[in-house]
This record gives C-alpha cells, sequence and structure tokens, in this order.
C-alpha cells in the first residue's frame, strides 16, 4: 500500500505532458502484453493441432489400414489353405498379395512419421510380427499349390495363427501409444487455450482497471487544478482580456489554489488597481483644477499690482511736474 501512495505521489509530481504519456504508456504495454499471450496461446496451440492433424491421427489411420489388410490376408490364406481347386488359387494369391502390399505400404508410411524410441520400438515389434508371419503366409500357400493341404491347413492354423495374432497385438500396441500421444496433444493444447484465455482476460482486466484509474486520476487532479471546467477559464480569461473585469469567476468554496482561483485573484487585483488609477486621476484633476484657479488668483493680484504700479507711475510723473 505504501509503495502505491509513493507511486500515486511520484505521478503527481509529474507534469501533465509526462501524466498522459505514462498513462498511455502502460496501457499501450498491458495491450503488448495481452498480444503476447494471445500469438503464445496461437503457437503452441497450433502446434499441438499440427501434431494432431499431421502425426498421431495420420498415424492411427495408417495402423487401422495396416490391421484390417492383414486380417483380409489372414482370412483370404486360410480359405486358400483348405480349398482343393486350384483354379481359386490365383484368385485367392491375388487377393493376399493386394493386401499384404497395403498393409506394408501402410506400415512404410507410419514409418515416416516415427519420432522417440519408444514409438521406434513399438514398430520395431510391428515389423518383427510382420515378417515372421509373411514367411508362415508364403509357406501355407506354397503348400496349398503343392496340394498338401492338410499341412497347409496346419501351419496356418498354428504358426500362421501365432504370428499374426502377435501381429494384430503389436499393432494394437502401436495404435494405443497413438491414442495416448493423441490425447495427451490433445490436453496440452486446451491447457494452452485455457492458459492463454486466462492470460488474455487477467491483462484486459488490468488494462481496462489502469486505463479507468488513470483517467479518473487525471480529470480529478486536472479539475483540482483548473477549479472547474476548461471552457469557462478560458471565457473568464477572455473577458479579462476584453477589458470586462466585473464577471463573476466561478471558484469552489475552500479553494485558493487553482487556476479559476488565481483568475479572480488576478480580478480582483486589476480591479484594485484600476480603482486606484481612477482615484489617482480624479485626484490628479482636482489639484490641477485648484492650481489652474490659483494661477488665475495670481494674474489676477498680477494685473492689479501692474495697474497700481501705472497709477503710482502717473501721480509720480504729476507730482514731478
Amino acid at each position: 500500500m505504501k509503495r502505491i501512495h509513493h507511486a500515486r505521489d511520484a505521478a503527481g509530481r509529474l507534469g501533465l505532458s509526462a501524466q498522459l504519456h505514462l498513462a498511455f504508456a502502460l496501457v499501450v504495454l498491458l495491450t503488448i502484453a495481452v498480444g503476447a499471450v494471445g500469438l503464445f496461446g496461437l503457437h503452441h496451440g497450433g502446434t499441438e493441432t499440427n501434431a494432431l492433424s499431421e502425426k498421431w491421427l495420420p498415424g492411427v489411420g495408417r495402423i487401422a489400414s495396416a490391421r484390417a489388410a492383414v486380417i483380409e490376408a489372414r482370412d483370404v490364406e486360410i480359405r486358400h489353405s483348405r480349398t482343393e481347386d486350384r483354379s481359386y488359387h490365383a484368385e485367392y494369391e491375388e487377393k493376399i498379395g493386394a493386401a499384404m502390399k497395403t498393409a506394408n505400404q501402410a506400415l512404410l508410411d507410419y514409418g515416416q512419421q516415427v519420432s522417440g524410441d519408444q514409438e521406434a520400438g513399438l514398430l520395431a515389434e510391428v515389423r518383427k510380427h510382420w515378417e515372421a508371419y509373411l514367411k508362415s503366409q508364403q509357406r501355407v500357400i506354397a503348400l496349398g499349390r503343392d496340394k498338401q493341404h492338410q499341412d497347409a491347413a496346419d501351419i496356418s492354423d498354428g504358426a500362421s495363427s501365432t504370428h499374426v495374432d502377435a501381429l494384430l497385438g503389436a499393432l494394437e500396441a502401436l495404435s494405443t501409444y497413438n491414442f495416448e500421444g493423441s490425447h495427451t496433444t490433445s490436453e496440452r493444447a486446451s491447457t494452452v487455450k485455457a492458459m492463454a484465455w486466462k492470460g488474455m482476460l487477467g491483462l484486459l482486466g488490468c488494462a481496462v482497471v489502469a486505463g479507468v484509474g488513470m483517467a479518473s486520476l487525471f480529470v480529478r487532479r486536472l479539475r483540482r487544478q483548473l477549479g472547474g471546467e476548461p471552457a469557462t477559464a478560458v471565457a473568464v480569461a477572455r473577458a479579462v482580456a476584453a477589458g470586462d473585469l466585473g464577471s463573476p469567476v466561478p471558484v469552489n468554496p475552500g479553494d485558493t489554489e487553482s487556476l479559476m482561483a488565481q483568475l479572480q485573484s488576478m480580478q480582483t487585483a486589476l480591479v484594485r488597481a484600476v480603482s486606484a488609477v481612477r482615484e489617482g486621476s480624479e485626484q490628479v484633476a482636482a489639484t490641477s483644477g485648484r492650481i489652474a484657479q490659483s494661477n488665475r488668483d495670481l494674474s489676477s493680484r498680477t494685473e492689479e499690482q501692474a495697474a497700481a504700479l501705472e497709477q503710482t507711475a502717473a501721480t509720480m510723473e504729476q507730482l514731478g511736474t
């Protein structure tokens, strides 16, 4: 709390321009922070979304494709091992070859997106059982062609069944790994999204509070410094400049430091000064009148004395005669 008061006092000692720059800088910084948090959330959310769309979901699809192809090949292999009509063998072998090609391509495509030792180990396990099942399958097909149907059926029901079960189990383990990875990625994306939302909302709240607080503080400070509306102060100053010293200056009770109070003091001082000048002018005028009257009296007496002197001179002249 003390730090807040110190900061407020320090801001109050700044000039108006510095205070406005400080307020706008604070709002701009908070806006930049909101943008940074939003960009952070978008970047990481996009990264997790890309991982889902480019790795985990395609991986699940390729594993499912390989699994379906293996099951199809296994079903056709069983029929191949039990049929004695060689006319079907070519058809069955074509279907087995197409299914195995599809499964092999799906595994090759999946291998290009492997990342990490655990996933590489699971894929290696799948390939190991894949090779084992492929060899067993080829033996079943070869025995079927040689009309050794019982041996073909025995290998199909025995070794081939074991290898295909192991292969499907390895594919299931790899599929589980992908589902867990996609779930973890989805959770991370949700966490980043929640963090970004909270951060942006928090910073937006701070920006709103800071903007409203700074605006309220500056308005109160300006009103306290002006003592009224700026338009009123301009009107009073214009009236004084025009010589109108009788316009009332609205001043809040107890206000002695605001601009309006100083304008009122200036108006009062000007009224006193004008009154003093007027009184001095009147006194000068009265004194000037008295001096003029005295001059007239002096002139009259001087004329009288001159007439008396002329009369005396005439009398002296007569006496001399």
